[in-house]
């Protein structure tokens, strides 16, 4: 992104519902920074921050995003934009010109483009609709789980510490969907949590949206797999454009049940296997299994792997959507996401001797050549280099490691030994 050439569609086209409460343009986008650089509220579901409260249609012209626009029409970079800044910088792709490519006016980008857009210009919304959920993930929270909220205060003195993340919110939240009809052109959209299959708000969005609408939008779910939804989402999802599913699995069996507490593993088990046949009867579905990688399954590649096989899809059904490299680039059917808050389940937290074993197990034992790129993305977590390039400041320590796993094993009645070994 250059001085010349700060343009991006996303403010113009698309709507980001952080899962903090507040909206913005996109997911890459830097409220804070641009809260410091112009003093504009960030719009935002409900209380607590210190910002107007809108609905998701409110949003787009709010007068946060009406001066993020005003600042790219005049040629300037807003202050928010800094990660593709960044990432342009030093010649690696960005959100922004992915989104150039692919939601811009072939013919005339800035054709049509005003400080106010209308409703029917979104082609692209990223939201949560609220943060119902029932599990009590060990990296979560109460801002994103109502299960969390419930048990929070059995151990808050744990988030009193040096590498605590802030809490914000221990109630119920839910986004206000009006006027959901007057976006007429999506072409994407994706789904958070909470669990989005509890949430009413969604099932209503879904059902609501015309089939002349929906068969253009491309979806992606964040699901922890232990809803299938009703018929009548089902029926409507299967008129879409397409959509990948992550699988918000972390472990196969008990460790699953363990840093996800809340529902057994039959029952997860028995959710998968109904979304298996949805997307073999729908081709223009994807399974991609997307754990958080952390201290608590780093050393369990190859049980995960072998779980995964049974649901492997052909990645050559999305070879015609131009959603794919946002949603899976090579289409590998298990993500390499990890854990950095709270910092005591991050892989960084380990042992420097346990993680060298780990190493040396997965350099001698690749899994399959499909899995050589994840397996590499967990060497290069679990490696004495990976910790030079300080992604965040290591503070917490093997102690808190255990004293933050016993406090939710408290709290949750979870009764399960974790064998760290390799």
């Amino acid at each position: 992104m250059t001085q010349s050439n700060p343009y991006c569609a996303m403010p113009f086209v698309h709507i980001k519902q952080f899962q903090n409460h507040v909206f913005g343009p996109c997911c890459e986008f830097e409220n804070s920074l641009q809260y410091q650089s112009n003093k504009i509220k960030i719009p935002q579901v409900e209380k607590p921050y210190d910002g107007p409260v809108v609905s998701l249609t409110g949003s787009f012209n709010s007068e946060y995003f009406k001066e993020i626009r005003k600042e790219m029409l005049e040629g300037k970079i807003p202050a928010g934009c800094e990660r593709c800044t960044k990432k342009e910088n030093i010649g690696v792709g960005s959100y922004r010109q992915w989104a150039n490519e692919n939601f811009n006016n072939p013919k005339n980008p800035l054709k049509e483009l005003h400080i106010e857009q209308d409703l029917n210009e979104v082609r692209g919304l990223d939201i949560s609709f609220s943060n119902e959920c029932n599990l009590t993930c060990r990296m979560c929270g109460p801002s994103y789980s109502t299960k969390w909220s419930s048990v929070y205060g059995k151990f808050e003195s744990l988030y009193n510490k040096e590498w605590s993340r802030p809490t914000n919110y221990l109630g119920t939240w839910k986004v206000n969907t009006d006027n959901i009809s007057k976006f007429t052109k999506l072409e994407y959209v994706k789904i958070m949590g909470g669990e989005p299959f509890i949430s009413k708000e969604h099932d209503s969005f879904i059902e609501s949206i015309p089939n002349d609408v929906i068969k253009n939008i491309y979806f992606e779910y964040n699901t922890n797999s232990t809803i299938f939804p009703k018929k009548e989402v089902i029926e409507k999802l299967k008129n879409a454009k397409g959509g990948v599913l992550k699988l918000s699995i972390d472990g196969i069996g008990e460790l699953n049940e363990y840093i996800r507490p809340g529902v057994s593993w039959k029952n997860i088990d028995k959710v998968i296997r109904l979304w298996h046949n949805f997307v073999l009867n729908n081709s223009k579905w994807i399974i991609q299994f997307a754990p958080c990688w952390q201290a608590l399954n780093i050393q369990h590649l190859h049980e995960y792997v072998n779980y995964v096989k049974q649901f492997e899809i052909e990645s050559d059904r999305f070879d015609d959507s131009h959603i794919s490299d946002i949603v899976g680039g090579s289409w590998y059917s298990i993500g390499s996401n990890r854990v950095l808050t709270p910092e005591p389940l991050a892989i960084n937290i380990l042992p420097k001797k346990y993680k060298q074993k780990l190493i040396k197990k997965y350099t001698e034992k690749i899994p399959l050549i499909k899995y050589n790129k994840l397996t590499q993305n967990l060497i290069n977590y679990l490696s004495d280099e990976n910790d030079k390039n300080k992604t965040y400041k290591k503070v917490a320590t093997m102690k808190d490691f255990n004293e933050y796993n016993l406090a939710i094993d408290t709290a949750c009645n979870v009764n399960v030994f974790v064998d760290l070994n390799v």
